[in-house]
């Protein structure tokens, strides 16, 4: 192999090495039907009604509301966001009901969260409190339901679960997973 092919080949690699580690280390972007606002605050955060103060926003798609109970955000399909303490995040999603009937929504937090359905507050915990679970229920009928879960984190650990169970089903599921009774949609 000549000097220059040599040179070319040990740049490709380099180059392949950096991409492959922007990749494993950049998050912002995914998939799925959930999409995630993340608003770093400027200042801390007291309760879910602190009046938000940030300069940007952070954008992504992820499958389910499952964020790691960690001490900096955390999602298993896109990996460490890099975000630890005093922020905002608003996911939201298309529930399509396939069986009217009684739903129950368990949201774990570790700090607050609001859960709405079609713009109606089914439950909250509005401030600080170790990771915890909350359980709610709601009548909903056959159709499109737009879900919103808003969140804030403001220091120590964190983590936000969320998940869905009709009446007649078994066990309780992530919400994003799918079953016979509702899919998810990505809100456009």
């Amino acid at each position: 192999m000549k000097s220059w092919e040599k040179e070319h080949f040990l740049f490709a690699i380099v180059v392949l090495i950096a991409v492959l580690l922007a990749a494993k280390t950049v998050h912002f972007g995914g998939s799925g039907a959930i999409n995630v606002s993340i608003m770093p605050q400027q200042g801390g955060i007291a309760t879910l009604d602190t009046p938000k103060n940030h300069t940007e926003t952070k954008t992504l798609r992820v499958p389910t509301i499952d964020f790691a109970n960690k001490s900096v955000l955390e999602h298993p399909d896109v990996g460490v966001l890099g975000f630890s303490s005093n922020f905002f995040m608003e996911l939201r999603t298309r529930m399509q009901v396939r069986q009217d009937g009684q739903y129950t929504f368990y949201v774990a937090s570790d700090d607050g969260f609001r859960l709405h359905i079609d713009d109606r507050v089914i439950c909250e915990h509005l401030g600080d409190r170790p990771f915890a679970t909350s359980t709610c229920t709601a009548a909903l009928q056959n159709g499109a339901h737009t879900l919103r879960v808003e969140y804030f984190q403001g220091g120590g650990p964190l983590g936000l679960k969320a998940l869905y169970k009709h009446e007649g089903q078994a066990s309780a599921l992530l919400i994003g997973k799918n079953s016979d009774a509702a899919y998810f949609e990505e809100i456009q």
